[in-house]
């Protein structure tokens, strides 16, 4: 038998799903049901009137009253923005749900509905025997394909002229699934640990807080950097965001946290960031630690990382010109300068003068035949 848990509230880094109240009959009305880009893919048209939300919502929370019945409210920074639902399953062993879900315009490309999305996919592999998830949506509807990549859906195919949109054209639609097997492999994969004879370099959580607001929110640590100075909730917003991306199939910037390996202290953070050819790094230590040569030995880490496990073919960085100390850790690097851009680096208010830093995998594999 399938384990019926019903519409339970979930909590990710930014949002709440949560069961839907009478009271969310407005903002449900102003923020997605009469939202003319958020309806263009669905089946239901735009509201007429508040009463028609009111109606609506008071018929779903009568469903509430069945544990097979899954229908979230998507509320971010207190506002209800959007819903999402499970529109088909069944009811054997080998158990599916088809998911449906739609987001105000407002709020769309900030990653939130692929956060909402992956948490219901961990809710119900977790708390059900549900086997297989679906997201059935409109070839058209390229921001729908996206969340379902990025939660680690697998398109299946086209089923041609399924659907009737609300404006009477047949439409094809994109299957895509997610099988349990394949969601525990997400979630268990590779989460990039380095280790270098004085350092680890591993996944930034929520809970190495203090130790990097020690120096995102230090003015000094911070001169030359693109963020900061942080306040607290700047500090914690990006530590969500760090945790959230972890979440989905692919990710491509990795934010690493530098610890001490004879304590496990945090003493920095680094990242790396990529597509299939070329990696971009960075890095930032706390001012306690500066002129040590650690930075140099997380950023030969991260190099090699980038070469040996990504496969990349050129990696960049890039400072201020002014920054000296970043400067010299490139070129210990092996990194050589290839330009100078006037102004090109804006943060604390100003423009900037830049240095652009590449080295190359020739390079790379030059260096450590020699060093060997």
């Amino acid at each position: 038998m399938t384990n019926w848990s019903g519409t339970q509230t979930i909590r990710t880094p930014r949002l709440i799903l949560r069961r839907f109240e009478l009271s969310d009959a407005h903002a449900m009305y102003k923020n997605w049901a009469t939202d003319e880009q958020t309806v263009e893919f669905l089946s239901w048209d735009i509201h007429e009137s508040e009463n028609l939300t009111r109606a609506l919502l008071a018929q779903w929370i009568e469903n509430y009253k069945s544990s097979e019945y899954y229908n979230w409210v998507i509320e971010y920074e207190g506002e209800a923005i959007g819903n999402i639902s499970v529109v088909r399953q069944s009811k054997t062993y080998y158990s599916f749900k088809e998911l449906g879900y739609c987001l105000g315009s407002r709020w769309w490309n900030l990653g939130l509905m692929s956060e909402a999305v992956s948490a219901v996919c961990n809710y119900f592999f977790l708390e059900t025997d549900t086997h297989r998830l679906v997201i059935r949506h409109a070839v058209d509807n390229t921001g729908s394909g996206r969340v379902a990549e990025k939660c680690g859906f697998t398109c299946e195919g086209i089923e041609r002229e399924a659907y009737l949109n609300r404006n009477g054209r047949c439409c094809d639609i994109r299957v895509n699934s997610l099988l349990r097997h394949e969601w525990k492999r997400i979630g268990t994969k590779d989460r990039v640990v380095m280790e270098t004879e004085r350092l680890r370099i591993r996944p930034m959580t929520t809970e190495d807080f203090e130790a990097v607001h020690a120096y995102a929110g230090n003015a000094e640590n911070t001169t030359y950097m693109l963020f900061g100075t942080n306040d607290e909730k700047s500090t914690l917003d990006f530590l969500r965001m760090c945790e959230c991306e972890w979440a989905h199939k692919e990710v491509n910037t990795y934010e690493l946290a530098i610890e001490l390996k004879e304590n496990g202290q945090v003493i920095g953070g680094c990242d790396i960031s990529f597509d299939e050819t070329e990696g971009c790094v960075g890095w930032i230590l706390h001012r306690d630690w500066w002129n040590r040569g650690l930075v140099t030995e997380a950023g030969k880490a991260l190099i090699d990382y980038g070469f040996g496990s990504l496969g990349l073919l050129r990696i960049t960085a890039t400072c201020d010109t002014e920054n000296t100390a970043s400067r010299r850790v490139m070129e210990k690097l092996g990194m050589t300068q290839e330009g100078k851009f006037r102004k090109n680096r804006y943060y604390h208010e100003a423009w900037h003068d830049e240095y652009h830093y590449a080295i190359l995998r020739e390079e790379w594999e030059a260096q450590n035949a020699q060093a060997r």
